[in-house]
């Protein structure tokens, strides 16, 4: 990085055949190339991703925003759970970002590859670092809405929870989208506080 040195290699010498060179203007000269090099090159990995992502029949389906409607943990004004609506943004390079009034939220990456009949979202929280992963099943996607499966940590604790949701092309009237899900005892399931501590006396009672 100095400059006062550079090891290179010519395209004609033999394989592992290096040279060590001094001369200031031969090495202005390998600088020049090898920044014009770096300037239009990309990695082996940005290779096989750009190739993946080519023949991906399934991320071509789902690369757009979406707006994502879920219940959710919070309760408004001790009556009943919050729906919520937020924006889910699928690219070609397989990341994702979920916003929430305009605010990413989390950010992570799609595998389409993993399992012929699902794809997966993992995301993680920007200030909680918590991981959020949501479940799309293949079978609906070419209908621009359809349900999905997120597993993520409820508003404010740490405590788990999966929600039944649904991602649409296109903003949805809010009553229609609450007749849709139904009731929420079925579109969401909350780990209970009480769950871990009985863990932990199970832990104390098998006398590990």
């Amino acid at each position: 990085k100095e400059g006062d040195v550079a090891i290179y290699t010519n395209m004609m010498d033999r394989i592992r055949m290096f040279k060590v060179t001094k001369i200031p203007e031969r090495i202005k000269t390998l600088t020049y190339d090898f920044k014009k090099i770096k300037r239009v090159s990309f990695s082996f990995d940005e290779l096989l991703i750009k190739k993946d992502v080519k023949n991906d029949k399934v991320l071509e389906q789902l690369t757009g925003e979406w707006h994502y409607y879920a219940y959710g943990s919070l309760i408004v004004d001790m009556k009943e759970f919050r729906l919520w609506h937020s924006m889910v943004s699928i690219h070609q390079d397989g990341t994702a970002h979920y916003k929430y009034k305009n605010m990413t939220q989390h950010s992570g990456n799609i595998d389409t590859k993993y399992n012929p009949n699902q794809s997966y979202i993992r995301f993680t929280n920007h200030d909680s670092k918590h991981l959020a992963l949501v479940m799309i099943d293949h079978h609906n996607i070419h209908k621009n809405i359809f349900k999905v499966t997120m597993m993520r940590k409820q508003f404010g604790v740490m405590l788990d929870m999966a929600q039944f949701g649904i991602f649409s092309r296109k903003e949805l009237d809010e009553n229609l989208v609450k007749k849709a899900l139904g009731n929420t005892n079925k579109t969401m399931l909350r780990e209970n506080i009480e769950l871990e501590k009985r863990i932990n006396e199970l832990y104390i009672e098998s006398k590990f």
